[in-house]
């Protein structure tokens, strides 16, 4: 009996974490123009909280370490900022959306985004292979980020129909599309798109979208994805 409470406990523990907003805190300073991702304070199961925070940290440090070898090696002029923006922090999800620019000596300055998106109620990286629906027939593969993160992304037919058709000076460049990079976002309302891969002469026109909660159910999105999505406001 003891032992079945105590897993009613943690059960009910685990989905009212999920069910909230997380408490957040900024992160240790970094530098100077390279912001720290935030931290979880509370509103999360234990072990999940640890471990998107080390995931956070280790986030941070690969940071901290491209910005210290960008100034190291490409000279005075070289550069490096970060900013971050939490995008979801709840129910199901907290979503930390990073965006670099850099200026490290080659021919151009360049950026780049790269979405975190963790699972409130274990804390792993969200597999979004098992969100989307199989008419879509989205594939896992990996892209990198500016820090050097090996970056979970989808690469689908289906999602790049939605992505919609390019238009003017980009419309021959969906093929140059690899895959998409996704996250939740409260400000947005909805699931936002990004195309990866876009060589830069074109990075333009990448350019992201975002599919409402209504299109998601339409679709066949997860309906924890929905729900999520359409939840008040924490």
């Amino acid at each position: 009996m003891m032992r079945l409470a105590a897993t009613l406990l943690l059960f009910l523990t685990a989905t009212s974490a999920e069910a909230a907003a997380v408490r957040l805190g900024p992160g240790p300073r970094i530098a100077s123009g390279v912001a720290a991702a935030p931290r979880i304070l509370g509103g999360a199961p234990p072990a999940a909280r640890t471990r998107i925070n080390t995931a956070l940290a280790r986030a941070d440090a690969r940071g901290r370490k491209a910005a210290a070898a960008c100034k190291a090696d490409s000279g005075p002029r070289a550069n490096w900022t970060r900013t971050v923006r939490t995008t979801f922090t709840g129910p199901a999800f907290l979503s930390v959306l990073i965006h670099d620019d850099y200026d490290c000596g080659g021919a151009h300055p360049d950026f780049g985004d790269t979405a975190l998106v963790f699972g409130l109620a274990d804390g792993r990286l969200v597999d979004w292979a098992g969100l989307v629906p199989a008419s879509l027939e989205a594939k896992g593969a990996i892209d990198t980020a500016p820090d050097g993160a090996r970056l979970g992304v989808l690469t689908s037919p289906g999602l790049k129909a939605l992505y919609g058709p390019l238009q003017g000076e980009c419309q021959d460049v969906g093929d140059l599309i690899a895959g998409f990079m996704i996250w939740p976002d409260r400000e947005a309302g909805g699931l936002v798109m990004a195309p990866v891969g876009l060589p830069h002469a074109v990075a333009a026109c990448g350019d992201a979208t975002t599919l409402k909660p209504d299109r998601l159910t339409a679709l066949g999105f997860a309906p924890s994805l929905v729900a999520a999505l359409t939840a008040p406001t924490p």
